[in-house]
């Protein structure tokens, strides 16, 4: 049983640059379509996590960099609960790659769909609270 669940971790690991690749060819007139298989689905839901995700560097970015010029003695409290929001983050999501007893993954193949959107949903938010930070 514990073999069968590290093999698929270790084909889940090795496709996600494959999975990486393909999310950066699609375009997003490809994800517009309401005639996606489960397949897509999961691509499109990855790459909005990774657009998020770029988002997010950006906004940080900025939002600390002003912190340290205008505030620096509240800049190192915002990188430590930055710190720990990552962490959080990481493992937020992690309920719909969970495996059943018997090694099946209890999201099924929407579990990588439901993954990458509570990705895309804490990101967003995060992005927000971040703007929130110096909007005063």
């Amino acid at each position: 049983m514990v073999l069968g669940k590290l093999t698929a971790l270790v084909i889940m690991v090795t496709m996600i640059p494959f999975q990486v690749s393909a999310v950066e060819n699609k375009t997003d007139d490809s994800c517009s379509s309401e005639f996606l298989n489960q397949m897509q689905m999961n691509l499109c839901a990855a790459e909005e996590a990774q657009r998020w995700d770029v988002q997010l560097n950006e906004t940080w970015r900025r939002v600390y960099n002003e912190m340290k010029e205008y505030y620096p003695e509240a800049a190192p409290k915002l990188l430590a609960e930055q710190r720990l929001w990552v962490q959080w983050k990481m493992e937020a999501c992690n309920l719909y790659t969970s495996t059943t007893p018997n090694g099946l993954y209890t999201f099924g193949s929407l579990g990588g769909l439901r993954y990458s959107s509570c990705q895309s949903t804490l990101i967003e938010n995060r992005i927000k609270f971040l703007e929130d930070v110096l909007a005063f």
